[in-house]
């Protein structure tokens, strides 16, 4: 995922198989045809119980946002394989971290929308400049493939003096794309 910050350096969030899939961070040259290695980090890896269901461990599909000078690292945890497979994000005031996960994490999983494998998406915004996350499913609760796209609509709240904002997604607004049968 690449990110352009405000002060004009550009950040690749990716991930590295060490141990599990885990996430991190460089920062790119200006003609993004290579990443300053010196600047390498890591960002996330799935140590929490929601990400962890199997023996698997596996952090990806790194998405950052930045809301009110707060950066959200927005990721999936568990084999896309797994019915596990969810959503989560961490916070940080810069775009290497350190990050804090979100203590309300998963915010997308099977229970919330009643879909196995939810997860490894994208935002967006609307042409209203609404919030959306797409993003993939199981086919169904018996099969993995082919995997479906979906699309649940997604809002910042208000920043407080304790806490920053806190990203939620309506479960009333998800649906999938497209369903081939």
């Amino acid at each position: 995922y690449i990110f352009f910050d405000d002060d004009g350096k550009i950040y690749i969030y990716y991930v590295k198989l060490s141990g599990g899939n885990k996430i991190h961070v460089a920062e790119m040259n200006e003609d993004l045809t290579a990443i300053k290695q010196e600047t390498s980090l890591l960002c996330i890896e799935a140590t929490d119980g929601w990400e962890v269901t199997d023996r698997i461990r596996v952090a990806e599909g790194p998405t950052v946002l930045k809301q009110e000078g707060k950066y959200y690292l927005f990721y999936s945890t568990n084999h896309f394989e797994n019915r596990d497979y969810a959503v989560g994000y961490a916070v940080s005031d810069s775009p290497i971290g350190p990050w804090t996960k979100f203590n309300g994490n998963p915010i997308l999983n099977r229970e919330m929308i009643g879909a196995y494998g939810t997860g490894h998406g994208d935002f967006f915004k609307d042409k209203n400049g609404e919030y959306r996350y797409v993003f993939h499913t199981h086919y169904d609760n018996s099969r993995v493939q082919p995997r479906l796209t979906a699309i649940i609509n997604g809002e910042f709240s208000a920043a407080s003096s304790q806490s920053p904002p806190v990203m939620s997604l309506d479960r009333e607004t998800f649906k999938y794309l497209l369903i081939n049968n």
